[in-house]
């Protein structure tokens, strides 16, 4: 089973097997009520925390204790359908994604998930791999979040196994940080880098987007670390203006907005890798490039080059 999870097309064909010819979802292939509603995957400083409501995605993050990423809103990928209200939106915790497989690995064997454990990993040098299959509407999709010592990788494909031509746009990405990541910095694809401070706002306030996007750091001021985030590429983004913060009352919000390939059976993946590190307000710009670079030599050794 888990050799059938990690290969991309073998579980993209798992999930086409839950279409009938109406396009109505069979059961779910395992069940959720023996799967715990909350829990904490450890590996070296990292902690994240999953919760079964929102479609078994990413509620939390923390490094060394500190908050990273937190609950207050949906994050991993959502899909806009068109319509009005909720209706329009597809994943997470708007709903109407279902679940048919999910599976954590330590080290690349499989750890059973129970009701009544809470917390897994730990562990520093082990990998601790969360692997899930679902369907999205018109599109099949496995996400893998790996985390380590390293940080997070998170890796999402899909495949178009229906009508998506009525797919308005994908949330790719959205990251969702404490008030306190107020300074960002942005690198460029083409090469020029926007460094900021988020301002304050009562309402949901967008901020102007960006094209593409090699890099995100953000600046914990009360916690003194950095979080950097690098995508595999510098993704094409809707409008030429999809990387973009939204400044709410209770966070900041980061979101990589694209739009999918809809044509039947094309299949397309995202990447995206954070590390934190401690670091002041006055090095934090060194800090973050230096993250970059060690994200982009870990790629590479990955790659055998």
């Amino acid at each position: 089973m888990l050799n059938r999870l990690l290969n991309p097309h073998a579980a993209l064909c798992l999930c086409l097997s839950l279409f009938s010819c109406g396009g109505v979802v069979a059961a779910p292939l395992f069940d959720e009520a023996k799967l715990p509603d909350s829990f904490t995957v450890e590996a070296g400083d990292y902690g994240m925390t999953i919760e079964k409501e929102p479609a078994f995605t990413i509620r939390s993050l923390s490094y060394k204790g500190k908050s990273v990423l937190i609950p207050s809103g949906w994050m991993q990928p959502v899909l806009n359908v068109g319509g009005q209200g909720e209706e329009q939106w597809l994943g997470t915790g708007h709903g109407r994604e279902v679940v048919t497989s999910l599976e954590l690995t330590q080290d690349g064997v499989a750890v059973p998930l129970a009701v009544a454990q809470r917390k897994y990993g730990g562990r520093r040098g082990e990998v601790m791999r969360l692997v899930k299959n679902s369907i999205m509407g018109p599109y099949s999709h496995r996400s893998v979040l790996e985390l380590s010592a390293e940080g997070l990788t998170q890796s999402y494909y899909f495949e178009v196994t229906g009508d998506a031509s009525g797919v308005k746009f994908l949330y790719a990405f959205m990251l969702i940080f404490p008030k306190e990541a107020e300074l960002y910095r942005l690198a460029l694809a083409d090469g020029g880098v926007v460094e900021g401070v988020l301002p304050e706002s009562d309402k949901h306030r967008s901020l102007d987007g960006h094209a593409s996007v090699s890099s995100l750091s953000m600046h914990f001021a009360r916690s003194g670390m950095v979080a950097t985030f690098v995508p595999e590429e510098a993704y094409r983004t809707r409008r030429n203006q999809g990387n973009f913060f939204v400044v709410r009352r209770q966070d900041n919000k980061f979101y990589t907005q694209v739009v999918p390939p809809k044509q039947t059976r094309a299949t397309f993946e995202y990447h995206m890798t954070l590390r934190c590190a401690e670091a002041s307000k006055q090095n934090f710009s060194a800090v973050a490039g230096g993250l970059v670079e060690q994200i982009a030599a870990g790629r590479s050794a990955k790659r055998g080059e």
